[in-house]
């Protein structure tokens, strides 16, 4: 089973300064599967991606479809 989970990380532009930045981090299992940084700043959108895409047991190489499509 495929388990997607977002992923805080700290960005930084020297003309904007520090921004929060949300990525999808992808399990199967217990196992790590892979990390697809900076996909959002937006929190929520990142949070409902990985629930849809936990539920509907998305195949991982599929993921950047789904982020693509949601931009």
């Amino acid at each position: 089973m495929y388990h997607y989970r977002p992923v805080e990380a700290t960005q930084f532009y020297a003309d904007t300064g520090p921004f929060l930045t949300y990525g999808i981090a992808v399990y199967q299992g217990q196992q790590f599967l892979f990390l697809r940084p900076d996909v959002f700043t937006d929190r929520a959108v990142v949070e409902h991606i990985c629930r849809l895409c936990t539920r509907e047991q998305v195949e991982p190489i599929h993921l950047e479809d789904v982020i693509y499509d949601c931009l």
